[in-house]
């Protein structure tokens, strides 16, 4: 269908008629037209022909906007929108009326109209009101029409107009039919090329039934089968189910009792598309649409060896998912001996008869892969909300926790400095801040050497090795003087426990030398 108003300002400005009629509207915009540079390349585009006419008459028009364009909704062509014909414009124009507004002083002022107009001058003035009409209640869109840029670009029309092209091409090749309907049972009732070999093959009957029925080879059944899947589209009625029948384990029979869908749209899906060898458990497919009773569900999983956990996925029995499910479902702190425990009752409970092959040992293998666990002293650990992705986000804070001169601290010290932060990042303990520092890798901290028994942070230059703690210690204890209160507490203590250590003084002496000092 013809832009009316593109045809009328195009047949404004100068272009012919039969240049206008050539033009696809779907396609062309008249922004694209009156704006274009190369107008010989983008008329072949547009047309899939060279034109000079055309190509001349589109520049001059392009010099009669720029011109006139203020007025060209006011033109006498638009009287065509309301109906007027082609030769009573013509007539109008020979008289040398130009717009609309003209041709209505005419008639107000009773002035002497051409032939063809007084052959119906009541009708014909009619025409010019109701323009004027429909011109106030579409100003927008002629704005939008004539000066405004389409949304998208003309290469990508273009590209579009040239893809349907193809397209319908192909289905006149391979079907015989100008149009696919929008869905798959529509498109079966439609009489086209090679139906019987589609319609037998997603009613279920296999390949070497159908060569049998035809006189071809299975192989050539294939093949035909295959290219005419290719150049289908996905349709409606199959789109429904495409996510489906591509993720989970679901067999025909199951798609039929659980769905609305057909043997026919489960097939094409199946020919269309290549399933993945691995799929996701049609049980937690039918937890997802409540098709089963969830008491009646979990006995059916249980005898299958899974479980809905507590994020209402269907997951197996093995151990790190029955140990996430005990510590999410139980906030407290468990070692080993007591998860063992835990483990054989949720084992029990469920009809599991594997829970005497889990051994502390093993729990302490899966522990330690666990991501969200978070581990303190003497093997204790308790479950662990954030992720990694989640502390990352605080890596500037923990940075700023090692601000301290170089040194060797008690976890203490740091766990204490900032109780604010620890509370966001769920930390209960000292501990837990320093396996939360090892799982996260020393080397996304510029300050933090390394930690020693969960206890000692070495910061700096001091290393944990013989040569700098003896440097560290000796050099801090042999300069204690009246400003040694700079140095914390932890530090401190560690200091004097080295120094009896190494130098074989007793806590006494070492005490009474330093308020000696002071």
């Amino acid at each position: 269908m013809k832009n009316p108003i593109m045809c009328c300002a195009l047949a404004t400005l100068g272009v012919s008629q039969g240049k206008i009629d050539k033009l696809d509207p779907t396609t062309c915009h008249f922004y694209d037209l009156i704006n274009e540079q190369h107008v010989a390349l983008l008329w072949e585009q547009l047309v899939g022909r060279k034109s000079a006419q055309a190509v001349s008459q589109i520049e001059a028009a392009q010099v009669n906007w720029r011109q006139n364009h203020p007025d060209l909704a006011d033109s006498l062509y638009f009287l065509v929108i309301v109906g007027a014909s082609d030769k009573l414009i013509r007539s109008l124009q020979r008289n040398g009326v130009r717009t609309v507004s003209q041709l209505d002083d005419m008639i107000r002022q009773q002035m002497k109209m051409p032939t063809d107009w007084r052959k119906n001058p009541t009708e014909n003035a009619a025409l010019v009101q109701a323009y004027f009409d429909w011109k106030v209640t579409n100003q927008a869109e002629l704005q939008r029409e004539l000066e405004t840029k389409p949304e998208v670009d003309l290469s990508v029309r273009l590209a579009q107009a040239a893809n349907q092209q193809r397209t319908a091409a192909k289905l006149q090749k391979w079907f015989g039919v100008d149009e696919i309907p929008k869905t798959l049972m529509a498109f079966l009732r439609l009489d086209f090329k090679k139906k019987d070999l589609l319609v037998s093959r997603l009613s279920g009957e296999t390949l070497q039934e159908i060569g049998d029925e035809h006189g071809l080879t299975r192989e050539r059944v294939r093949q035909i089968i295959a290219k005419m899947v290719q150049q289908l589209p996905l349709f409606d009625d199959v789109e429904k189910y495409h996510k489906l029948v591509l993720t989970y384990d679901i067999q025909l029979d199951q798609f039929l009792n659980y769905t609305q869908g057909t043997e026919e749209i489960y097939t094409y899906l199946t020919l269309k598309y290549k399933r993945p060898k691995t799929l996701a458990s049609l049980d937690q497919y039918l937890l997802a649409l409540n098709k089963v009773a969830p008491d009646a569900l979990g006995a059916r999983l249980n005898q299958h060896g899974k479980f809905i956990n507590h994020a209402n996925q269907v997951v197996p029995f093995s151990a790190a998912n029955v140990i996430d499910e005990i510590l999410f479902n139980n906030r407290r702190v468990f070692d080993n001996d007591e998860m063992v425990v835990q483990m054989e009752s949720f084992f029990e409970a469920h009809g599991q008869m594997q829970a005497t092959a889990i051994s502390a040992r093993a729990v302490l293998a899966q522990i330690e892969r666990q991501a969200h666990i978070i581990q303190r002293t003497n093997g204790y650990f308790r479950y662990y909300e954030l992720e990694l992705h989640d502390i990352l986000d605080y890596l500037d804070e923990l940075n700023a926790l090692f601000d301290v001169a170089d040194g060797i601290y008690g976890i203490d010290y740091f766990f204490d400095h900032n109780q604010s932060l620890m509370a966001e990042l769920g930390l209960q303990e000292s501990s837990e801040l320093a396996n939360l520092l090892k799982g996260l890798g020393y080397e996304r901290f510029e300050r933090l050497n390394t930690i020693v028994r969960q206890s000692q942070v070495y910061i700096g230059a001091i290393k944990n090795d013989t040569q700098c703690k003896e440097q560290f210690y000796l050099g801090v204890f042999h300069s204690l003087t009246g400003n040694h209160w700079q140095i914390p507490l932890t530090t401190l203590k560690l200091i004097l426990r080295f120094s009896v250590q190494r130098c074989g003084h007793t806590w006494e002496q070492l005490i009474s030398h330093t308020f000696i000092a002071i």
